[in-house]
């Protein structure tokens, strides 16, 4: 189950603003959930490379799911799609 989404101002890889679609409690749990959200929301998510971004929280080490996006205007118009459908999603500020 993912843990809470994280902070807004996660960094994500380079390259622009990003979203984060859950916290994991290890990497495999990470990646295999990004595996069930591409196919679930192939056309959002088309075309987006995961990275799984280690950091820690105040219960332990977490793993947060994030995509790069590139600008926020984009980054916000796919969370909202996702979230249509109940997913998880928050936008992430670049490095």
């Amino acid at each position: 189950m993912p843990a809470a989404a994280g902070s807004a101002t996660a960094g994500t890889a380079k390259g622009g603003f990003g979203i984060q679609l859950g916290a994991y409690s290890n990497e495999s749990s990470a990646s295999a959930q990004w595996r069930v959200l591409t196919a679930r929301y192939a056309s959002e998510l088309q075309g987006l490379q995961q990275h799984v971004v280690p950091a820690d929280s105040g219960s332990g080490r977490i793993y947060r799911l994030q995509a790069t996006v590139g600008d926020e205007g984009r980054a916000r118009a796919i969370c909202d799609q996702l979230k249509k459908h109940g997913q998880a999603c928050v936008a992430v500020l670049p490095h």
